[in-house]
């Protein structure tokens, strides 16, 4: 949940990359992505909520890969996940 994504003080380069993949809702199976003014929202309530983040996961040398989720540190992140669920 978004909450979660707050809970784990990541910054917002990471958040960002994270927001830009496409999601699905409980109920509806189709994926989509969010819509830029809602990221932009989520990135504010961010720096509020987290102006010092303690966590970065976006990975060193693959900050041109075109799938973002090849710029994540997917095994920190379900890391930091697990430890806030």
């Amino acid at each position: 949940t978004v909450d979660t994504l707050l809970q784990i003080k990541i910054d917002n380069p990471s958040l960002q990359t994270i927001l830009s993949l496409k999601f699905s809702a409980p109920g509806n199976p189709k994926e989509e992505k969010l819509h830029p003014p809602v990221i932009a929202k989520i990135l504010h309530l961010n720096l509020i909520t987290n102006p010092v983040p303690e966590n970065n996961l976006l990975l060193e040398g693959k900050e041109n890969e075109r799938n973002p989720l090849n710029k994540l540190n997917t095994t920190s992140l379900k890391k930091l996940i697990d430890e806030k669920t």
